[in-house]
């Protein structure tokens, strides 16, 4: 059956093939628009995870710390009771999710619960102002707008790592389009050697990069990126999610605002940003509601906790609840040791989890997760 692959941001169109009920392999769905027929080894050969022996296939509750099969009615009751008792003092992340789960859950946590503390990333990142920003179809390309692009820039990402679909699209751009490949990045890349300008930016420097990125394009400048950008009729800006992280993360996406204004992106069609997420489904999520200044569609709504926030409130036990869907903070989160003094301190811990880990051991409750493959 037709799907797509939720492994990495570039969500490609896969096919599977099934047998007994199993996937038995799985081969690309052509798309040229996404993915151009391609498929990463990760993609390709991920589906073997569905089958671990560490995958949960029926609700589990915990007596003493040990692992006891549950009925659904039973494991149902003990969340609701769980999450009914702390009411406002729930918090949610949601992180492996489809954008109808992740509306349920924000939906959950905001109409019936009355928290607004919910998020769907794991560090805090940009506002709901500049989210809807960046997010303006008019200053956006698509991945097809790479192919035909005259310079493309990257900035804060490594493809062949965060999204191996554009990093082979990129490179098809720049053989055989001849397209000007610019990298900006903090450390260095696998585009590098293709690339016509390269800029290395001290960790956490970006926004200061972007800031005089913007001001070179602004000033008219014709030499290095600044000077490629503005040669070209279409130009595509490929970023990175964490360019927006830390105390200086608002400047440089402000900044990078400011170029796609200086570049005029809003009046030519085939030039734009393309953001680069950490997760799959990241952008999904965030437009569904799973934010905490911002609910469905990016619509106002009571500020609450972001992950950070979440994780410092929840040591002390400020937050009663905690709902984790499709996450698993000890191991993808920053701060290890803080995210396990939260989960001890939580009263209780309702889990949604493809597998067995070190975060559902301190659950109450933890219910399976459907693969991409099992999902209708």
């Amino acid at each position: 059956g037709g799907s797509v692959c939720t492994l990495c941001p570039s969500q490609c169109n896969v096919s599977f093939t099934i047998r007994d009920e199993k996937v038995t392999r799985v081969l690309a769905r052509d798309n040229p628009e996404v993915d151009d027929g391609w498929l990463c080894d990760k993609g390709r050969y991920g589906y073997q995870a569905m089958y671990s022996l560490d995958r949960v296939m029926n609700p589990v509750r915990f007596e003493g710390g040990n692992p006891v099969p549950a009925s659904w009615p039973e494991a149902l009751g003990i969340a609701a009771e769980a999450l009914t008792a702390a009411g406002p003092r729930t918090a949610a992340l949601v992180g492996d999710a489809s954008n109808e789960e992740g509306f349920l859950v924000q939906s959950l946590v905001r109409e019936g619960l009355g928290s607004a503390d919910i998020d769907s990333r794991r560090a805090p990142g940009a506002d709901r102002n500049t989210l809807s920003a960046l997010s303006q179809p008019e200053i956006s390309a698509r991945t097809i707008d790479i192919d035909t692009a005259d310079v493309v820039l990257v900035i804060g990402t490594d493809p062949i790592h965060s999204s191996p679909a554009f990093d082979l699209r990129i490179r098809k751009a720049v053989r055989r389009n001849r397209t000007a490949l610019a990298v900006a990045t903090e450390r260095p890349s696998a585009l590098d050697g293709g690339a016509t300008e390269v800029e290395r930016y001290a960790p956490g420097g970006q926004a200061s990069f972007l800031a005089d990125l913007a001001t070179a394009v602004k000033n008219e400048s014709d030499t290095g990126i600044a000077g490629m950008l503005r040669g070209a009729d279409e130009a595509v800006i490929v970023w990175g999610e964490r360019i927006g992280r830390g105390e200086s993360g608002a400047d440089a996406l402000d900044s990078l605002l400011d170029v796609a204004d200086g570049l005029d992106m809003a009046g030519k069609d085939e030039s734009g940003l393309i953001e680069i997420p950490e997760v799959a489904n990241a952008r999904g999520l965030r437009e569904v509601g799973c934010l905490p200044d911002a609910g469905p569609g990016l619509s106002e709504t009571t500020n609450g906790r972001d992950v950070e926030q979440i994780r410092a409130a929840d040591e002390p036990g400020e937050i009663e609840s905690l709902l984790l869907f499709g996450v698993d903070p000890l191991r993808d989160f920053p701060d290890t040791d803080g995210w396990r003094r939260a989960l001890e301190s939580a009263g209780h811990v309702v889990c949604f989890s493809m597998n067995a880990n070190d975060t559902t051991e301190y659950a109450d409750v933890v219910f399976p997760l459907e693969s991409h493959a099992e999902k209708d």
